[in-house]
């Protein structure tokens, strides 16, 4: 509560002796201020890299992870789809030569290096099953390139995206080679 006390009088008046304006920090004074919040905070970031089980104390763990991402379990690996596609053309007749490398120049001059999953290169006939282990290099303009109008001058490649691991999963990817086949045969091709 506000007490509230009576004043005999004044002999002099009296102004404060402190001065009261607050100078702004300098740029040193500021660093020194906020570089530990902000040294708090890199760490913070940064401690994931960190290895903190070693018995020394933290260490950066450099290593990572080699080779592809692991696949995930509810998709099939390419060895697991490439045993399916392989047995499928081989009844066909159809010797496919594994991991084939080919030049593939686009529609607008632009050449990419593919390495083909299998590929005749008689018949030029070939497929790419796209499993997490490849790196990508079938784009979208390539694809477009390989299954658009202008594929009657192009490779015949066929494109399977991954499957989900399934109990029929072999019936789907038997279902789409058997399709590409017939429609290479009713172009007269095979």
């Amino acid at each position: 509560m506000l007490r509230i006390a009576r004043i005999d009088g004044y002999r002099l008046a009296q102004y404060p002796k402190e001065f009261y304006y607050k100078k702004p920090l300098g740029k040193l004074e500021l660093l020194l201020k906020y570089s530990p919040i902000a040294f708090s905070i890199l760490a913070l970031f940064e401690g994931c890299d960190l290895d903190c089980s070693s018995k020394t104390g933290m260490r950066l763990n450099r290593v990572g992870v080699m080779g592809p991402p692991p696949m995930a379990p509810e998709f099939i690996t390419e060895n697991e789809a490439r045993e399916v596609i392989n047995h499928i053309f081989e009844e066909e007749n159809i010797k496919l030569e594994p991991d084939f490398e080919i030049n593939f120049v686009l529609s607008n001059g632009d050449s990419r290096r593919l390495v083909l999953d299998g590929f005749d290169s008689r018949l030029d006939v070939g497929y790419e099953y796209l499993g997490i282990e490849d790196p990508g290099e079938i784009d979208y303009q390539v694809r477009a390139e390989l299954t658009g109008p202008k594929r009657t001058e192009r490779p015949n490649i066929l494109i399977i995206d991954p499957q989900s691991k399934s109990e029929d999963y072999q019936m789907k990817i038997k279902q789409t080679v058997e399709s590409f086949i017939d429609s290479l045969k009713s172009e007269g091709i095979i």
